[in-house]
């Protein structure tokens, strides 16, 4: 690495951080407000809220690294631009491509931050900070992470593994017990549909001990009268936010195991892999702007137009993320083609210097 590369990486790696760090403020802003309907819920408190939105911060900045590092590059080599640091570069003979080099010597020790974030940081905080507003919000829920959330109503105690769509559950154990803490009956559902009023058991069977003597029998449908509700649904789903990629392999396993829909983790496990990719995709996007209609205009001018892209950019992946499972398009086409046209853009670009 010579030294304008250097030159150039620390003027991303300055400008992307900065960034990163206005919208990961903004988020905690935006997360706390949010969270104020909640608060005196349950033993929910101000402090739980803001704990929860805190630790999902570093969720949000793995989701916010191509943004960053696009509008980053575009303020950090626009303010050299404006300089003429990179006019004087050219003049000396240093080419288009050659500057690219050096900003993508940024990208790369951005991309290593985003991929621990996602991997080894995210996950962890994300999984606390939904055990701590669960815990908060409802007294008996014990949520146990990829193996789904315990419940208890009375005297039962229910195991729902995971949380299917239209308001389904799925792989649903009841287990009651009496006053000596006697198992008096257990019941295995494959689907549960929350109402009001209670839960719809579907593909039912029960067992009930009694002594030495066991009855079993089997359902095609059975009404469990309970008072937990559907607000409870969200705690039961395994947010693909809360896996890192071998977390995601692993449950993706389970629900194949399972005959349950996988579509949702799939596009997670793919889009874990673009994010990353798309930060020198996004610092190539921006070479282009510098020497073109915007190398003479100002940061605020530069912010603009790093904000609209990153902002369609953001958009178009949270669209594609979300009607990709429901139509079941193909993961790897839903998730790299966004990432592909602007790389394609970029270089064209780059190329018409």
């Amino acid at each position: 690495m010579t030294l304008i590369d250097r030159y150039l990486a620390r003027a991303v790696i300055a400008g992307s951080f900065m960034v990163l760090l206005v919208l990961l403020a903004l988020a905690a802003f935006v997360g706390v407000v949010g969270e104020f309907g909640r608060v005196g819920e349950g033993d929910y408190t101000l402090a739980d809220a803001v704990i929860h939105v805190l630790l999902g911060l570093p969720g949000q900045a793995f989701d916010f690294f191509p943004v960053a590092a696009l509008i980053g590059s575009l303020l950090g080599l626009g303010a050299l631009a404006n300089q003429n640091e990179l006019t004087v570069m050219r003049a000396a003979g240093v080419s288009p491509w050659r500057i690219a080099r050096g900003a993508l010597f940024g990208a790369g020790a951005l991309l290593v931050v985003c991929v621990a974030l996602g991997e080894w940081i995210a996950p962890p905080a994300e999984r606390y900070a939904d055990q701590v507003r669960g815990t908060a919000l409802y007294e008996d829920v014990n949520l146990l992470g990829r193996h789904g959330a315990w419940l208890r109503d009375g005297k039962h105690y229910v195991n729902a593994r995971h949380a299917g769509v239209a308001g389904y559950l799925q792989g649903v154990y009841i287990y009651e017990f009496d006053q000596d803490g006697r198992l008096r009956e257990a019941t295995h559902a494959r689907h549960a549909a929350i109402e009001p009023g209670g839960w719809r058991l579907e593909g039912v069977n029960r067992i009930a001990p009694d002594g030495e003597i066991v009855t079993a029998e089997s359902l095609e449908e059975l009404t469990w009268e309970t008072g937990i509700g559907p607000e409870l649904l969200a705690l039961v789903t395994v947010s693909p936010d809360a896996l890192d990629s071998r977390g995601l392999l692993q449950y993706i396993a389970h629900l194949e195991a399972n005959e349950l829909d996988t579509a949702r983790y799939r596009l997670a496990l793919w889009f874990k892999a673009v994010i990353p990719t798309a930060i020198p995709v996004m610092v190539l996007l921006a070479i282009p702007f510098l020497f073109g209609s915007l190398r003479s205009s100002g940061a605020g001018q530069r912010l603009l137009v790093g904000l609209g892209i990153g902002i369609v950019f953001h958009l178009v992946n949270v669209t594609l993320q979300n009607t990709g499972a429901m139509f079941a398009l193909p993961p790897v086409i839903v998730a790299w083609t966004p990432t592909a046209m602007l790389l394609a853009v970029s270089i064209w670009a780059i190329r018409r210097i």
